[in-house]
């Protein structure tokens, strides 16, 4: 293969975390081993392939960036029906008809799987390279596959720092908690929200929101008076806390809303926690609507929220 084309030093950027330091430095590394013109670390949740982080020299391709996991090459480096190098993939049909071509030509392809602790697909670490490479590449296999290795024990290592970042901002939204509710407070609810998304964009892992609003709060506060509505509310307070898993948090987010933010939550996971919410709820007080949403990678936990109101209207206008 030719020399790397010369790179400018990378200096650790003021306040950036040390693990993504630690991917910047292996990208540094793939690069220098194997000169392709682009290096992604991703994730892939359902269809979605996620860059979580790029080494990219076209600079079209950016963390964030949310692509077709079926139109990917990957996907068959990681089923086994295609080699992990391809220093020329005219050869190999479903790396070269893949649509993802359209997007980020594939002549060079060099890709491996990784995986979470329990052996399920988590993402790939992969490089591509626009025209086809020296077939020298091959021998690069045993260095590139250790650094994928590398790649696997960082993201476990970082998965494992999560759980415990989570649990010290539990101690420190103690102080941010509503007196009526005993949940979070607007202010938790937001530094909660702030927390998670930058887990979410250096790991990619899935995330959701489901709001739960007391739709008679008003007329029970006119009615009976409003100790009677904190009566409710401080009932329905620990009945949402007792349905979270950990690293989860609930907050009173409007004076009859509540927030739950719900971690590592997919789409099947989801619809079955969002039942389960809307069911404990309900069944203590009927006049409650719900609604619910996942994070979009490209679009960030700060959005979710106004996602799930749309489908918490949405569901309130079909009854």
């Amino acid at each position: 293969m030719e020399a790397p084309n010369p790179r400018p030093p990378q200096h650790a950027e003021p306040g950036i975390d040390a693990f993504s330091g630690a991917v910047r430095s292996l990208m540094d590394a793939l690069y220098a081993i194997a000169p392709l013109d682009t290096w992604l670390l991703t994730r892939v949740e359902g269809r979605d392939w996620i860059i979580l982080h790029a080494l990219d020299q076209g600079g079209t391709i950016a963390p964030g960036i949310v692509l077709d996991w079926h139109g990917s090459c990957c996907i068959h480096m990681a089923c086994g029906d295609a080699p992990s190098i391809a220093p020329d993939t005219s050869g190999i049909p479903v790396y070269r008809d893949a649509p993802v071509n359209h997007q980020l030509p594939v002549g060079a392809y060099v890709g491996f799987p990784l995986h979470d602790r329990d052996g399920n697909l988590f993402g790939t670490l992969c490089g591509v390279h626009p025209e086809p490479v020296d077939p020298q590449l091959h021998d690069r296999h045993t260095a590139l596959k250790a650094l994928a290795d590398t790649a696997g024990h960082l993201l476990a290592l970082q998965r494992e720092n999560d759980i415990l970042d989570r649990e010290r901002q539990a101690t420190a939204l103690l102080p941010g908690s509503d007196p009526v509710s005993g949940t979070l407070n607007r202010r938790g609810w937001d530094m909660a929200l702030e927390g998670e998304e930058e887990r979410c964009q250096r790991n990619g892992q899935p995330c959701a929101v489901v709001l739960a609003e007391v739709t008679d709060l008003e007329a029970i506060n006119r009615d009976a008076g409003i100790g009677q509505g904190d009566r409710l509310l401080a009932k329905l307070g620990p009945i949402l806390q007792g349905l979270l898993l950990p690293g989860d948090r609930v907050a009173r987010i409007a004076g009859n809303r509540f927030g739950l933010l719900l971690v590592d939550t997919g789409p099947d996971a989801l619809e079955r926690r969002h039942a389960e919410i809307r069911t404990a709820l309900r069944d203590h007080h009927p006049a409650i609507e719900t609604g619910r949403a996942l994070r979009h990678p490209g679009e960030g936990l700060q959005h979710t929220p106004h996602l799930a109101e749309r489908d918490l209207l949405r569901q309130r206008h079909t009854r």
